[in-house]
């Protein structure tokens, strides 16, 4: 996701009303959309395996970093046994920067 400018972002948070529920995913961020840098890691998280689910993460290994682009990369099957990804929304939260 291209943010046109640069962002410091503090969380996420993630809506999903499907039955693929992820479990295991990075978000990384990029500046030049060729070198990627992890920012957040869930490993067999069963916060999203319910049906209708909000949930905010905290970025984990921000340390005050600014992206202009986020991405979203599964690194495991979902709850489904499967590799679909599913989103209904993501919300990032943080300050735009000039």
């Amino acid at each position: 996701m291209d943010l046109y400018r640069f962002q410091k972002s503090s969380s996420y948070a993630y809506f999903k009303e499907n039955v693929y529920h992820p479990k295991s995913w990075v978000i990384e961020g990029s500046n030049d959309e060729n070198s990627w840098e992890i920012i957040d890691e869930q490993m067999n998280n069963h916060t999203l395996n319910y049906p209708k689910i909000v949930h905010t993460f905290a970025f984990q290994n921000l340390e005050s970093k600014k992206f202009r682009y986020l991405r979203m990369r599964q690194t495991d099957v979902n709850w489904g046994n499967n590799k679909r990804l599913c989103i209904n929304a993501i919300e990032l939260f943080g300050c735009l920067i000039n």
